[in-house]
């Protein structure tokens, strides 16, 4: 299975475990993980386990704004690798491949992690010159 982790945005902090089952990411109510970001489309990235299940796959739903992923636009579906940051709007989600008991276990397996998200695409974009 994978786990995300909101490292940055308004949802900082959140945690999800991720199934078998797509995880729909966005600000609709009928997400998977639902944002609270003004950036983000109502279905805004899905992520997905692929066929042979040994891994997940991220791809964005044709939203406004676009998703990246390491700083790479996300134009294809591509398969997510442990560590990966995937940016929507003015959030950033972090990619792992581990699985945990409880929300408590993810959290302290992030304990004394010192990671400072960088800008994001969109606030790099709207900065003044």
């Amino acid at each position: 299975m994978g786990t995300i982790y909101i490292i940055k945005g308004r949802d900082n902090g959140a945690i999800y475990s991720l199934t078998d089952e797509p995880c729909i990411i966005g600000r609709s109510e009928k997400c998977s993980v639902k944002l609270d970001d003004d950036r983000v489309s109502g279905a805004h990235l899905r992520i997905s386990r692929t066929p042979d299940a040994t891994t997940f796959t991220a791809e964005d739903t044709k939203s406004t704004n676009g998703t990246w992923i390491n700083g790479r636009a996300l134009t294809v579906p591509s398969e997510l690798a442990n560590g990966d940051k995937i940016e929507l709007g003015s959030t950033v989600i972090e990619f792992t491949t581990m699985t945990f008991d409880s929300v408590d276990a993810a959290k302290a397996a992030r304990e004394g992690t010192a990671f400072t998200a960088p800008p994001t695409m969109m606030e790099d974009r709207n900065r003044s010159f």
